[in-house]
């Protein structure tokens, strides 16, 4: 048996497979399929990383300041990255088709904004273990949103990530589970 294994949260293993299986495709060389890899688990290490230290040394700031600064940072960095790979250049206005744009205002305020609040609100007052269920649960629902409403197709790959998805949680809960008895 392996040791690595329990340390392994289902997040990192999620990534993992999906990664697997599209590497199977023709998504790009092998060294920025890598990259992609690389900052995604980097990415989530960061993620925990700052839940951690927000949730026990909060800021003295409002949870809307807060969440400005870290919006406006993160579309700096990307602009910055955008800027240095040159993507800003092949960039027209013209290309961009209406329904992007639409997606692009309803990420912006659903999923940025206002999910970003609540998460910020919520780190404050609940363990980071049940708040960071969320990070879990958003590619189950886009998932199957997806199945429903555009008809994509999903695969056995994402069936067992999202099986592991859904158990990750239910051992998260767990405890919260026995305590309400």
């Amino acid at each position: 048996m392996d040791r690595w294994w329990p340390a392994v949260e289902p997040g990192r293993v999620i990534i993992l497979m999906l990664f697997k299986q599209s590497t199977r495709l023709d998504s790009g060389s092998e060294a920025m399929q890598t990259i992609a890899i690389l900052t995604m688990i980097t990415g989530s290490f960061l993620w925990v990383a700052g839940s951690l230290f927000l949730k026990y040394r909060p800021s003295k700031t409002s949870i809307y300041v807060n969440t400005a600064i870290q919006l406006l940072s993160a579309g700096v960095v990307c602009f910055l990255i955008s800027y240095a790979t040159t993507d800003i250049d092949r960039f027209s206005m013209t290309n961009v088709l209406p329904e992007a744009v639409y997606a692009l205002v309803y990420l912006a305020i659903v999923s940025s904004l206002i999910t970003f609040l609540a998460f910020q609100w919520l780190i404050r007052i609940q363990p980071p273990a049940i708040v960071s269920t969320y990070a879990y649960i958003n590619p189950l629902v886009a998932t199957l949103l997806g199945w429903l409403l555009a008809s994509e197709h999903i695969s056995f790959a994402q069936i067992a990530a999202l099986v592991i998805i859904l158990t990750g949680v239910l051992f998260v809960n767990i405890p919260r589970y026995r305590t309400s008895d």
